[in-house]
């Protein structure tokens, strides 16, 4: 949690970051409703939120998900929806889809990183966009001992595993770690 807080001590450094990354023009692009998966200390979720848009926050319920709640709470961020899941059983509100499915920096942290894309790439409503980033750094094939709850994660074969989001576009492609992909 330390390093989620040290990198986030203002809604501003994200902004700064989804600009200068190129990812800010797929937000402030989304269509109203924006699910989030994974958004550590909800500045990301805040971001949608002040763009006007209807936000879902899924997280796994635990220390980090507890402090974006209370984010929530103390900004007056009521209409942020907050689903807890399983890490073991990912459930989303049922019969929903998303104009946006935002993962920012999870993917390579998930028990099951195929089956949770392919969840959350049914999640999308046709037209609209899976947005993925992962923090590969420099990673091979192990895990570096100084990061050990990151895996390096090839999107080529997320892709070649979910028939879903290889059903879809692919808009952008910076290798490993940027990618969208709109639903036909």
């Amino acid at each position: 949690m330390f390093d989620l807080i040290h990198g986030n001590k203002t809604r501003e450094h994200p902004r700064r970051v989804y600009q200068q990354d190129g990812h800010w023009d797929y937000i402030v692009g989304s269509g109203q409703e924006v699910l989030e998966f994974g958004g550590g200390l909800g500045m990301a979720c805040s971001i949608f939120r002040d763009l006007r848009r209807r936000v879902t926050c899924v997280d796994v319920d635990g220390s980090v998900s507890q402090f974006a709640r209370w984010y929530f709470f103390t900004k007056g961020y009521r209409d942020i929806e907050v689903c807890l899941v399983e890490p073991q059983q990912l459930v989303l509100p049922a019969d929903r889809q998303w104009d946006l499915v935002f993962l920012d920096s999870v993917i390579e942290h998930l028990i099951d990183p195929v089956a949770t894309v392919e969840t959350f790439a049914r999640a999308v409503r046709p037209g609209w966009l899976l947005y993925s980033t992962i923090d590969a750094h420099t990673y091979a094939h192990t895990v570096d001992p100084a990061f050990p709850t990151h895996r390096h994660i090839y999107t080529d074969d997320l892709i070649a595993a979910c028939p879903t989001l290889m059903g879809m576009s692919r808009v952008r492609h910076d290798g490993d770690v940027a990618n969208a992909f709109r639903r036909r």
